[in-house]
């Protein structure tokens, strides 16, 4: 039975009848209890299984969009280092350059949706937005502005950039929806060096530099008797069916994990504006490395390339030549034992796909370490689960070459491997 309060709150009751006498007459014994804590766990598991699942989904699809692009990228690039050919070099680096963005969404869209643990680090705001712009502007409908006031000389912060992109994202839904897909949106940094002021605002802050970030909005405002109630869980203004609840719950999850602030300010027809801050780091950010355009280099030796996508067999094949190694290319795991078995002597490396049908890269890792203990294996693989990754860099794996991947991250891992002992006669 649902129920509202004196405060206007719905509640939920289990409620208990019967008939009885009372006072020589015919009644009705109701008990009522209140179960509203127990509908919200029920409730709250049902909404973490469907994350889970919509994780797991977009992992799938996100391992096969990297096989894709894993053919596409030094395919693109490999027409882009042919001479004589300048028209066709141009094509072909529009071409890499769509696939090197579609790679780039998909690691956005993997960070935002795999539940991964915490991974503080050093990072610039304005970078992480830099970045991230992508990301926001397919999150919105296209008759939104999308504005950006970055702050020049923004200091660094502590914390895990893929949250916070997450919280982002969160509160850039949020505003579109609640502009019905029209109006404009701002996203704002700058430092700012909180006082004893600011404890009017929220007792939580605590004096010193901190960087803030805001997203302003053009919409509806929020209703001063629901602002109150903005970030529980599960509250939610939208029609049934239309949103979870969980939106801004888990922004101030986000918010406050990362030892910052967040608070809201609205006026009713006048837009909305949520202010997070964060406390400043003095460390450096980390600084992304950026891949040299320098020729790739060159080597010698025999490959044995595991793969199921006959895609990425055809264009190592050719790439693997054109860095002066002798290809031998396979379908799967139990041919590649097979093959290995024969020619172990004149391979020097194998590279193993993670995921394949039958015997997957960690079988098969095993299966080639019995036939020869020492054999250099490189995984290569555009599957978002570490688990199992991890598990076999455990077990003595030489690399990780991560799809999509371009001639030079090949070439330098190759390099590095087969340079780390003598190259076996």
């Amino acid at each position: 039975i649902k129920l509202i309060d004196k405060a206007g709150k719905e509640i939920h009751c289990l409620g208990y009848f019967s008939h009885v006498s009372f006072q020589g007459n015919g009644a009705i014994l109701g008990v009522l209890s209140d179960v509203t804590k127990i509908k919200l766990l029920e409730n709250q598991l049902v909404q973490s299984q469907k994350l889970e699942t919509i994780g797991t989904l977009t992992a799938g699809i996100a391992h096969d969009f990297n096989n894709i692009l894993g053919a596409i990228t030094p395919s693109a690039e490999l027409i882009m280092m042919e001479p004589g050919h300048a028209e066709t070099g141009k094509r072909a680096e529009i071409i890499y350059n769509m696939a090197e963005r579609a790679s780039h969404l998909t690691r956005q869209l993997l960070s935002f949706s795999r539940p991964d643990k915490y991974q503080p680090t050093c990072f610039d705001l304005n970078t992480l937005i830099e970045n991230s712009k992508d990301l926001f502007k397919k999150s919105i409908s296209i008759d939104i502005d999308l504005k950006f006031k970055l702050a020049t000389d923004l200091k660094p912060v502590d914390g895990d950039p893929n949250q916070i992109v997450q919280a982002l994202i969160n509160l850039i839904i949020n505003a579109n929806d609640a502009m019905n897909g029209k109006g404009w949106l701002q996203i704002q940094t700058k430092n700012v060096k909180i006082d004893k002021h600011f404890l009017k605002i929220d007792p939580a802050f605590r004096p010193g530099e901190y960087v803030s970030l805001s997203i302003r909005d053009n919409g509806p405002g929020i209703p001063e008797h629901i602002r109150e109630h903005i970030f529980d869980p599960f509250f939610t203004t939208k029609e049934r069916g239309q949103g979870t609840g969980l939106g801004l719950s888990i922004v101030y999850g986000i918010i406050k994990n990362h030892n910052g602030v967040i608070y809201v300010q609205s006026k009713e027809n006048e837009g909305t504006t949520f202010h997070l801050f964060f406390p400043a780091s003095t460390a450096q950010p980390e600084m992304r490395k950026v891949e040299s355009k320098t020729a790739p280099d060159t080597g010698s030796g025999t490959i044995l390339v595991v793969d199921d996508e006959e895609g990425i067999r055809d264009v190592f094949d050719v790439l693997l030549q054109l860095l002066g190694y002798k290809a031998v290319v396979v379908a799967g795991g139990k041919e590649a034992v097979e093959v290995f078995r024969k020619r172990k002597s004149e391979i020097d490396l194998v590279i193993l796909d993670y995921i394949m049908p039958e015997w997957d890269g960690y079988k098969t890792f095993h299966e080639l370490k019995k036939v020869n203990p020492e054999v250099k294996i490189v995984i290569c693989s555009g599957y978002s689960e570490r688990k199992g990754i991890d598990q076999i860099i455990k077990s003595g794996v030489s690399g990780v070459l991560p799809k999509p991947f371009t001639v030079n991250t090949v070439s330098k891992k190759l390099t590095e491997v087969l340079s780390q002992n003598q190259k076996k006669n």
